[in-house]
């Protein structure tokens, strides 16, 4: 509001899985959202996939290696 009070509160909960690359995740997630007392207002459910995306400089050649990105480890 005008006064800056929050008006909803948004909770998301996910399951996600790394892929074997290292380099994204997929899986499926749970959102709610509330007002301040609490009462929930609305629910949202669905899937999610994503894939690391590397901003680079202007200029920056595009076979530079990625630096600092570690390898992909297996969940046991």
């Amino acid at each position: 509001d005008e006064e800056g009070n929050p008006f909803a509160t948004r909770t998301v909960r996910a399951s996600l899985m790394l892929g074997a690359d290292g380099q994204s995740f997929s899986g499926e997630f749970v959102a709610t959202v509330a007002d301040p007392a609490g009462n929930v207002m609305a629910t949202e459910s669905g899937t999610i996939e994503a894939t690391r995306l590397i901003a680079e400089a202007p200029g920056t050649p595009a076979t530079m290696p990625m630096v600092g990105t570690p390898a992909a480890k297996p969940w046991c």
